[in-house]
């Protein structure tokens, strides 16, 4: 790649990733449950992928998991991630804090229980609950239960892309997303509880909400390579224990558009 050995040391981005996926919350007044009930429903609309570079560099596919296959379908750009099985409400619901009920605190702290790919693929090491103060999210918890491969795309929409360079590029490192959510026009204000959990096939991880900025998620920062793929798992979630959830505040829950800029550093020869 001529182009990049003339940029050396710049880095390569690969833009939007996953774009405009729009969430929107409706919750009922409640005099028993805060967050986590039943009467909690957020809506997920208009899903779309929107991923470029500054150059045929990295790639990205939302079907193809072999790089050759990638490189041939030659993408930058990628678009309607949804399809016709996405749930169009979603429960809140959180990571659990560790992988047994009988060992939670109340109100649900301590470490979670997913921090890699393969934890978070397990749907019981997601949770959702009661609380029996409609005013409070985050005390009081109750009816704490884990989620199940029945359940689970009630309270999670779970997204994968694949990324690779383009054959005969130079080797990529240092994963990075910078998300940028905005409020949903015709919504109400508060948007807060919508995360996104983001895990690769090379351990990176984070959790991205609306403050954050650029996030690194390069984990084993192992070379991503015109022969390898990288595996990016996106969940989509509104949670629970965010304090913006409970059951008095419905009526300021909002919906979110969320894009994510995904960045990679290309790893230049020195001779």
């Amino acid at each position: 790649m001529t182009n990049t050995k003339k940029k050396n040391g710049n880095k390569r981005k690969l833009l939007g990733a996953v774009g405009m996926l729009t969430v929107s919350a409706a919750m009922l007044v409640s005099s028993t449950f805060a967050w986590f009930s039943m009467n909690k429903k957020v809506t997920a609309q208009t899903m779309t992928i929107s991923a470029k570079s500054d150059s045929t560099f990295l790639l990205i596919s939302k079907t193809n998991t072999a790089a050759a296959d990638i490189q041939a379908e030659k993408k930058t750009l990628v678009n309607d991630l949804a399809d016709t099985a996405d749930k169009t409400t979603l429960i809140p619901s959180t990571p659990a804090v560790s992988d047994d009920l009988t060992t939670y605190a109340t109100p649900l702290t301590g470490a979670s229980a997913i921090t890699n790919q393969a934890t978070a693929a397990v749907q019981s090491n997601w949770w959702t609950a009661n609380s029996s103060d409609p005013a409070n999210a985050t005390t009081n918890t109750i009816n704490v239960t884990k989620l199940t491969a029945d359940n689970f795309s009630e309270y999670v929409i779970k997204k994968t892309v694949y990324l690779t360079v383009a054959k005969g590029a130079n080797n990529a490192t240092n994963l990075s997303v910078t998300p940028t959510f905005t409020k949903k026009e015709g919504t109400a204000t508060d948007y807060s509880g919508v995360k996104v959990l983001v895990a690769t096939s090379d351990g990176g991880f984070a959790t991205l909400t609306k403050d954050s900025t650029k996030t690194d998620i390069k984990g084993s920062n192992t070379a991503l390579t015109d022969t390898t793929v990288l595996t990016v798992d996106l969940y989509i979630y509104y949670d629970g224990k965010d304090s913006t959830v409970y059951s008095n505040n419905y009526d300021k829950l909002a919906g979110a558009d969320v894009t994510f800029d995904f960045e990679v550093e290309p790893i230049v020869p020195t001779t």
